[in-house]
């Protein structure tokens, strides 16, 4: 599969058969160790692919628990006809949509597993991400939380994300502008969640960013360093789609961490925190209006965030490789 460095305009695409794992169902081990959470709302094609990524895992003792967060159909239904079923896999159905952070948690909450390992439906693993992880918790039994390296799926290409990896000084790297990967790329012992609790289930935006602030100062984390996860960047019904929503639900997290940045930082870092928040917010947001050609959205974005912004009108200068 080709790989290449990351570009500014994409097109939808289709959902490769070459990125489709082929099926392969693996014999269920009769201890869990793993329990993999996998919310869902209303992908079909996307979700069997995730969990047949789970299947392929080397590492053989895990659950599967599939959170159907009030979709237009019965996932359980929708996965039995297409073979999916039996004791590893549990699918549980919200009775109306709650939100990722509500599925998570539930799905924790289910889990009897001694880790948690999340996987977004639209997302999907190397076969070795398991595997790797709990060697790595093996051979650092103080760690609570490890992550890995993941690609992005552009244009029905793996690019590389270029991650940067920290291990310690996790506040001050959030603060600084550093964007972790996500929580497709993440593995917690269960019992470190009574450390920091579960997804704030109040914020529909930014929930994992939440996780890793509150997690910076009290957890352990640890990574390996290897592209172990797939991320459906260009995937068309993300939230990050819905501009105005993203935005009002943003200013939602911002409130609640203003004070306690505040506090540990001083006004001005939280200000320049917001700003640069806000400023990739607005061109990622740009580039996704424009490659879905969403020209409303893309418009608005312009006229509120970016016109009268000079640092704004840079950096998207600098994403769209204009010289000015």
């Amino acid at each position: 599969m080709l790989t290449t460095k990351i570009s500014t305009f994409y097109i939808k695409p289709l959902l490769s058969i070459e990125l489709q794992p082929q099926i392969q169902i693996k014999t269920v081990l009769p201890h869990t160790k793993v329990s993999v959470v996998i919310p869902n709302l209303n992908r079909k094609s996307e979700l069997i692919r995730a969990i047949q990524s789970v299947l392929n895992q080397t590492y053989k003792a895990l659950e599967i628990i599939i959170v159907d967060d009030g979709s237009d159909f019965s996932n359980k239904e929708y996965l039995e006809a297409n073979g999916f079923c039996g004791d590893l896999i549990k699918v549980f159905r919200n009775p109306v949509n709650k939100g990722l952070s509500y599925s998570r948690n539930r799905g924790i909450s289910l889990a009897k597993g001694d880790f948690i390992a999340f996987l977004d439906s639209d997302d999907f693993w190397e076969p070795e991400k398991i595997q790797r992880q709990v060697q790595l918790f093996q051979s650092n039994p103080c760690l609570d939380m490890v992550y890995c390296d993941t690609y992005l799926l552009v244009n029905n290409k793996r690019v590389i994300r270029d991650t940067i990896f920290y291990d310690a000084e996790i506040w001050s790297h959030l603060m600084t502008g550093w964007k972790p990967t996500n929580p497709s790329t993440l593995m917690v012992k269960k019992n470190s969640f009574l450390k920091i609790g579960y997804f704030d289930e109040t914020l529909r935006h930014h929930e994992d960013f939440d996780f890793w602030l509150r997690a910076a100062d009290k957890l352990k984390i640890g990574y390996c360093t290897e592209i172990l996860s797939n991320f459906s960047f260009d995937s068309e019904d993300r939230l990050s789609n819905e501009y105005k929503l993203k935005f009002e639900r943003t200013r939602v997290f911002l409130e609640k961490w203003a004070d306690k940045i505040v506090a540990k930082n001083g006004r001005m870092e939280f200000k320049k925190f917001k700003d640069d928040l806000i400023s990739r917010m607005a061109v990622e947001t740009f580039n996704s209006a424009l490659r879905f050609r969403k020209y409303q959205n893309l418009l608005g974005v312009f006229f509120n965030y970016l016109i009268f912004d000079k640092r704004f009108l840079r950096l998207l200068m600098s994403k769209l490789k204009i010289i000015q």
